[in-house]
C-alpha cells in the first residue's frame, strides 16, 4: 500500500475507508500487503486492526544501507 494512502490514516479512532478497502481487496484477493511510508504509531495500531501482514517506514527504520542491515540483524538475532 502506497505511502499516500498511509497518510490518510490520522490519530482518530476512524477508519478511513479508502484503507480499509485497499487491505479488504488485497485480502480477497489473498494477497499479502505491505504498507509504506509507516511513521506514527497510531499508524501500524490501525494497519494491525486491518490486518495488514507488513509495514515500513520511518516508525520501525530510517533507510539502512546493506551493510547497516546486515549489522542490525546480527545484533538482533546474534544477541
Amino acid at each position: 500500500m502506497a505511502r499516500s494512502f498511509v497518510r490518510l490514516i490520522t490519530e482518530t479512532e476512524e477508519k478511513h475507508p479508502i484503507v480499509d478497502a485497499i487491505v479488504g481487496l488485497a485480502k480477497g484477493l489473498k494477497l499479502e500487503v505491505i504498507a509504506e511510508g509507516v511513521e506514527h504509531s497510531h499508524q501500524v495500531m490501525q494497519l494491525r486492526e486491518l490486518q495488514c501482514d507488513y509495514a515500513q517506514g520511518y516508525y520501525f527504520s530510517p533507510a539502512l544501507s546493506i551493510e547497516d542491515v546486515d549489522a542490525l540483524l546480527v545484533k538482533i538475532y546474534v544477541a
